[in-house]
């Protein structure tokens, strides 16, 4: 069981969420790595995230988190940046990259284990 939730969760953390922006000229690329997070039942989701962006030309930046109106971090003009912040979450939720009044959003979901899947759904005849 142990081993099952080390590679559930090592998979997970190759999990990426990603988005390159078709649109919106500024913010050329935004990605949150994870994105996702598998916790115990009941417990908070308490690790750093990898925020990532490319814009198109230097520009300062914020990022907030769902729709807090305080940013977690503000950057000088950058074109491209990575930031490695510790999070604490009990749901998902949202992050969004504000750039001279252009947003590009990202989420990141949090999941629950649960009992195991197999073992419910093991026939009765089922030896093994």
């Amino acid at each position: 069981m142990k081993w099952l939730m080390i590679r559930v969760l090592f998979t997970c953390l190759v999990f990426t969420t990603s988005s390159v922006a078709a649109n919106n000229s500024i913010i050329e690329a935004f990605t949150v790595k994870p994105g996702l997070c598998i916790v115990e039942k009941g417990q908070a989701c308490r690790q750093s995230f990898i925020f990532y962006w490319r814009l198109s030309n230097a520009y300062p930046a914020c990022i907030y988190q769902g729709n807090s109106l305080r940013p977690l971090i503000c950057v000088e003009a950058k074109k491209e940046m990575e930031k490695e912040l510790y999070i604490a979450l009990n749901l998902s939720d949202t992050f969004t990259l504000k750039v001279a009044q252009k947003q590009q959003s990202q989420q990141i979901h949090v999941r629950e284990l649960g009992k195991d899947v197999r073992q419910a759904r093991r026939h009765l005849w089922s030896v093994f």
